[in-house]
């Protein structure tokens, strides 16, 4: 749980008290929920992100209940952007020679993770239309023979008449009742209802290669463990295998962002609790007598 950084400054390290001794220093700061405002002083946790910023309210099961993301979305994109602000604020300081504050918050990464959706203008359009596509038929996650489950995207005319030749459904290609999304999306119910059974004729494999030869977007849906062996993700080295003393040999995420020139790597597994607490109060300037004094005083462990 994360709160606001008033202890900080009520500690003596914040900003304004540092910045006055070290004017190129670059301080970090990650609240909750902001500064301000009626939970800036709450604790704060990823679910409570979702549900303030309207991500736990998109999906609903049939009864209205809504249903969580089902990944931390904040607490793992709130160190990418930090990490980009760091990076921003060296090169200013480079130029200027002067530090700065970076910050964010949870609640405003959960917000910024839906950067295409939380916008609202002031003058919409009356031509608009309120249906909401991304939970329509030809958005929707499909069971096939086999019990598995892919998903297609059709976007265009073009896409639907694809989708309609690789099932046999070439009939509606020409059928003024389906020639836009929005017929498609108000009559998603009929479409739903085509493609279900006509999907579960095929196991899953079979499908996605006819899709395939019709150039239609489509994936299988796939759970945890089968992502790990995907041959997308292998061929690309998107994972990264580490040796940890406790948990034996741990594959994880590969660094996602590659520089040509210097690439990086994982070169340690995460530490243990209190792995590296020597080795940074020496970094601070502790002598290895008065380490071991904190210790005998349980200071630190």
């Amino acid at each position: 749980p994360r709160r606001g950084a008033t202890a900080g400054v009520r500690l003596g390290y914040g900003y304004e008290t540092l910045s006055q001794r070290n004017p190129g220093l670059i301080y970090v700061g990650v609240s909750a929920f902001g500064e301000r405002g009626p939970y800036a002083q709450r604790r704060g946790y990823d679910l409570l992100f979702q549900s303030i910023s309207g991500i736990l309210g998109k999906r609903r099961t049939p009864e209205g209940v809504p249903i969580s993301s089902g990944i931390w979305i904040s607490d793992a994109s709130a160190p990418m952007a930090m990490a980009y602000g760091v990076a921003l604020a060296l090169l200013v300081r480079q130029r200027t020679g002067r530090g700065q504050r970076v910050e964010t918050s949870l609640l405003h990464m959960a917000l910024a993770m839906q950067s295409v959706d939380m916008v609202r203008v002031e003058r919409e359009s009356s031509t608009g239309s309120s249906v909401d596509f991304a939970s329509q038929a030809l958005y929707s996650p499909y069971r096939c023979q086999d019990g598995k489950f892919l998903i297609m995207v059709v976007l265009n005319n073009q896409q639907f008449a694809a989708l309609c030749r690789a099932i046999e459904l070439e009939h509606l290609i020409d059928d003024p009742a389906f020639d836009d999304n929005l017929k498609r999306a108000q009559r998603s119910g009929e479409l739903r209802e085509l493609i279900e059974g006509i999907l579960s004729t095929k196991p899953r494999e079979e499908w996605l290669s006819i899709l395939e030869r019709h150039d239609l977007p489509a994936a299988p849906v796939l759970d945890r463990n089968e992502v790990f062996d995907h041959p997308q993700v292998r061929d690309n080295e998107m994972l990264t295998f580490q040796e940890h003393p406790m948990a034996g040999q741990v594959e994880m995420f590969n660094v996602p962002v590659r520089l040509s020139e210097t690439p990086g790597g994982l070169r340690r597994p995460a530490p243990l609790l209190g792995q590296h607490t020597s080795e940074v109060l020496g970094e601070l300037g502790y002598d290895a007598a008065r380490i071991q004094q904190l210790r005998d005083q349980k200071v630190v462990g």
